[in-house]
């Protein structure tokens, strides 16, 4: 059916954004006005999102297969050595936050979900609040005529609280060592920062991690990897709901001082602007490459949609290229002095 309609994307996702759990429905199309049989693609995609909406398809088996598809997911995670340090190294971190609820380790947890507890859920979520971004060429009046055949209740009159600013007073940082029964040791680093997603400083954040160690242009790849040869891999993460900066690395249990020492050394050199403005460069034609490649993905612009919606604005590509291009070497300062250094884990292996 979606073949004929001009292989019509369809798509239900489900996640969590900071502090809420985000169900979607998404159906997209190319402009009718580009077709010559005369169907309106639109309205096609509208009967799309209301068969996907209303009439969910509970089947028991289908339910048992998923259900115990999830449970061996747990079980392969419980299996997974490094899996295991680091849900270690985020309990410790994240203890008694609600940042840390919303990973399910145990494979009971599905075990005791059945198929009535799942219509239960399903028909509670399509009384939540909802909203509706759409990205075409359709006039506003079509689209708004076009929304109303969904006629629920509760549209979101405000934004979420999407953000968790849940965060703890560190007096002094967390050093945790355990010993496995592994060849590889794997060292996770996390620090806070007060920058989120709704901050002005989000960008510069964005292009600090890059530059950091999101990218293979990075300095922890290119200096701890590539010129000392200290680990196998190592990356950083920006969670920019939660105002977190993770290091993750594989390394020899040998090179752990070295290691840590090495990325302090790092991230010291962008507290103090040592920073050249090729390298800054180089992070913002990245990410303004990132920024082209999403106007081209439905995907990528809903996201950004959701995402941006959290500041109570979108933004257009255009104003996210300004946007990065403006930030300077002392921005990229600033945010770098915002980090604290939360919790060090060393998953130490037998080599």
């Amino acid at each position: 059916y979606l073949c004929n309609l001009y292989n019509m994307m369809a798509s239900v996702g489900f996640g969590t954004k900071g502090l809420n759990n985000q169900f979607t429905f998404t159906a997209g199309s190319i402009n009718s006005k580009y077709v010559t049989e005369g169907i309106n693609l639109f309205d096609a995609s509208l009967d799309v999102l209301e068969e996907l909406m209303t009439k969910p398809n509970f089947d028991e088996d289908i339910f048992e297969e998923i259900k115990l598809s999830l449970v061996q997911k747990v079980k392969l995670n419980q299996n997974s050595k490094i899996k295991v340090a680091y849900y270690d190294f985020f309990d410790n971190m994240f203890k008694d936050e609600i940042y840390n609820k919303f990973y399910i380790r145990d494979p009971e947890v599905y075990n005791k979900i059945t198929l009535d507890d799942v219509k239960e859920a399903y028909y509670n979520l399509m009384n939540m609040e909802h909203f509706y971004i759409y990205i075409g060429e359709d006039s506003l009046d079509t689209v708004v005529e076009g929304l109303k055949r969904f006629n629920f209740a509760n549209k979101l009159k405000s934004k979420h609280q999407y953000l968790d600013y849940e965060t703890k007073e560190i007096k002094e940082p967390t050093v945790i060592v355990k010993d496995f029964d592994v060849n590889q040791s794997n060292l996770f680093i996390g620090y806070r920062t007060p920058i989120l997603l709704d901050n002005d400083d989000y960008y510069a954040m964005f292009i600090f991690n890059q530059m950091l160690g999101a990218s293979y242009n990075s300095d922890l790849y290119n200096i701890v990897r590539e010129e000392h040869g200290l680990v196998y891999n190592i990356s950083s993460s920006y969670p920019s709901m939660k105002g977190t900066v993770i290091i993750e690395c594989g390394i020899s249990k040998n090179n752990y001082e070295k290691t840590i020492n090495l990325i302090n050394e790092i991230i010291a050199s962008y507290q103090k602007g040592d920073i050249s403005e090729e390298k800054l460069d180089i992070a913002k034609k990245e990410t303004i490459s990132g920024v082209k490649k999403g106007i081209d993905s439905i995907n990528q612009l809903v996201g950004d949609a959701m995402n941006y919606g959290v500041r109570g604005s979108i933004k257009t590509a255009q104003e996210l290229i300004d946007k990065v291009n403006s930030i300077s070497i002392e921005d990229i300062k600033r945010v770098a002095n915002t980090l604290v250094l939360d919790t060090t884990y060393f998953m130490r292996g037998n080599k």
